[in-house]
């Protein structure tokens, strides 16, 4: 699993964020044609393994630049 994670050099604003705290950014198709709205929760390492432990073993995190990546075994 990988995603963005919150960074300096990160430049996209929330458009909104809800009363759960979820953020949301805005996005346009390759074409410009039309714009929608995405859920774009940025989570760090603690809460992704606060999240996945109950579900998941060998959790193995790495954080890159712009983004993390996450390993990790079900079942």
């Amino acid at each position: 699993m990988f995603d963005e994670r919150a960074s300096d050099e990160r430049r996209t604003q929330p458009s909104r964020v809800d009363d759960a705290g979820n953020r949301y950014e805005m996005r346009r198709l390759a074409g410009g044609e039309q714009r929608f709205e995405i859920v774009k929760n940025l989570l760090d390492r603690d809460e992704l393994t606060r999240r996945l432990a109950p579900h998941a073993t060998e959790l193995v995190h790495r954080e890159l630049r712009c983004f993390w990546v996450l390993e990790y075994r079900v079942g």
